[in-house]
């Protein structure tokens, strides 16, 4: 099985049979690890029949049988998470070419425990992996139009990068990443709060193996996404309801233009300004740039009385 047809096969697993892995299989993972943790100064570490990483709980309700795992790990740097995902999405993706079935784990692991096997390192999570008792099933995504765009005639490598980039593990399955394109020039940037960093790496991974490293280069530089964002007007918080209601009338300027889409609501913005009482204790509008993809996110949490009008998803 090619990493390309184990992108496609990979879903994942939270449960496993009681089977341990083979010794080979160890060393090829092993093998891996280190290739990665050498060329990208990291720490990661296979531990099998070790079941320390769950709560007993955990065990018995998501965790059933996981008794071997990868723990993320390396020195505490400012692009850590990053380099952690990508390495992460290399493991997952290679370990499905040899049979065993994965789940990358941000939240629900014993984190007093498997910090403790890290030493001074700093811990983002673990990769349950082994033999599942199923295969998985392929999960809820987005399609091209939510996520990426591309500046003039898209080419082929493009198409086939994002499409790979769908099919990457995101934290709680928000795939809250964005890619633009330009000539050979690829920008992905993510807003997925803590797992912000990691699903980059994975993300970025994923593009790279759909599209060919060979086709493009990555641009990290911060840039406004096209000429219809740069005069977009943001608020950073919301003081009073009046001045909510303010931006929700700029919002729907914005749609009014055709310039701009809604891609997310809890409601419509009508039914907040016509009531006398919130329709929520949070109301949310996601709108979309139909020319570069990029989201703007307006969220009041109305029982504090907060809230903003920002780029990305909040």
């Amino acid at each position: 099985m090619t990493m390309e047809e184990a992108m496609k096969k990979r879903h994942t697993v939270r449960k496993y049979l009681d089977k341990p892995l083979p010794a080979d299989v160890i060393n090829l993972l092993n093998s891996r690890i280190e290739e990665n943790n050498r060329r990208y100064n990291l720490a990661i570490k296979l531990y099998t029949n070790d079941s320390s990483a769950f709560g007993a709980v955990i065990k018995l309700v998501l965790a059933k049988g996981v008794r071997n795992y990868f723990v993320l790990a390396g020195p505490d740097t400012d692009n850590l998470d990053e380099k952690l995902g990508y390495s992460s999405a290399d493991l997952m993706l290679y370990a499905q070419t040899l049979g065993l079935n994965t789940w990358w784990v941000g939240g629900t692991f014993n984190r007093r425990k498997v910090n403790a096997k890290a030493g001074e390192h700093k811990v983002i999570g673990v990769v349950a992996v082994g033999y599942g008792a199923t295969e998985g099933v392929p999960h809820k995504s987005k399609v091209y139009e939510d996520i990426a765009a591309y500046e003039g005639e898209t080419p082929e490598w493009f198409y086939r990068g994002v499409e790979a980039a769908l099919l990457a593990p995101t934290a709680l399955n928000r795939q809250a990443f964005h890619v633009l394109g330009m000539g050979e020039a690829v920008n992905i940037t993510c807003d997925n709060g803590v797992f912000s960093g990691a699903d980059l790496g994975i993300v970025k991974y994923h593009f790279e193996l759909g599209a060919g490293a060979g086709n493009f280069y990555w641009d990290h530089a911060e840039r406004t996404a096209c000429e219809t964002c740069r005069g977009i007007k943001l608020y950073d918080s919301f003081p009073s309801p009046s001045v909510y209601f303010e931006c929700l009338e700029y919002i729907k300027g914005l749609l009014g233009s055709g310039k701009y889409e809604m891609a997310e609501q809890t409601c419509k913005i009508e039914e907040v300004m016509k009531n006398d009482t919130w329709p929520d204790d949070v109301v949310t509008h996601v709108i979309r740039c139909r020319t570069c993809g990029q989201r703007y996110s307006c969220t009041a949490i109305t029982y504090k009385g907060q809230g903003s009008f920002q780029k990305g998803e909040h």
